[in-house]
């Protein structure tokens, strides 16, 4: 789960994009908490089996552990999915998913395949 994102090798100024899975466009309403704290909203921006870009006012500092939920087709209830901070910047905020339920990922899945 530590793999970075993207990369410059030495003596380049051009970044290398290393994310396993692609990101998707998909504009999607969600919310997230922390253990025992408040739920906040966001707007997750792009999407993949792997993570999220979210768009919020309350964004959670880098290293935090988040329940993100988030409803998707073919659920009956939001996906509550265990994610962490990979970068946070005043109005955003990178995340990716821990493990995910069979459900769930094929959810996911069906969302960026579109």
């Amino acid at each position: 789960m530590s793999k970075p994102v993207a990369s410059c090798p030495p003596g380049s100024n051009e970044w290398v994009e290393e994310r396993v899975e692609q990101r998707k466009g998909v504009p999607i309403v969600i919310e997230f908490q922390s253990t025992g704290g408040p739920r906040f909203h966001g707007l997750a921006r792009n999407l993949s089996l792997g993570g999220a870009w979210i768009e919020t006012d309350s964004p959670a500092r880098f290293g935090s552990e988040l329940l993100v939920y988030m409803s998707l087709p073919g659920l009956p209830e939001p996906a509550a999915i265990r994610s962490v901070v990979r970068w946070s910047r005043p109005g955003a905020m990178g995340i990716q998913f821990g493990r995910i339920g069979e459900r769930e990922t094929q959810a996911l899945m069906d969302v960026c395949d579109r």
